[in-house]
């Protein structure tokens, strides 16, 4: 994603979406900052959403390992599914 993003011009290049769709003062000063160009907002929203969906496999991935993890924990010590006490009683 930082390749798709260092393609984009700087921060300080946006204008308030107001301004890009030429709306009447002082509502030109309103809503959030865009890029004039609509590629680099199209870039921008991109990223975004390829940003977001490696977040939620990363998260789906650690998730999958904990759960795997808490099975080989039970399966080493011999613990069983709901309900089952561990050889404690506890």
């Amino acid at each position: 994603m930082a390749e798709l993003r260092d393609w984009l011009p700087p921060e300080s290049e946006k204008i308030p979406y107001g301004e890009l769709v030429g709306a009447p003062y002082p509502y030109n000063l309103q809503g959030p900052l865009v890029y004039a160009d609509e590629v680099c907002n199209l870039v921008e929203e991109a990223a975004d959403a390829i940003t977001a969906l490696l977040d939620e496999n990363a998260l789906k991935n650690r998730k999958s390992m904990w759960r795997k993890l808490l099975e080989a924990v039970k399966s080493a010590f011999g613990w069983g599914d709901k309900g089952e006490e561990n050889p404690d009683g506890h």
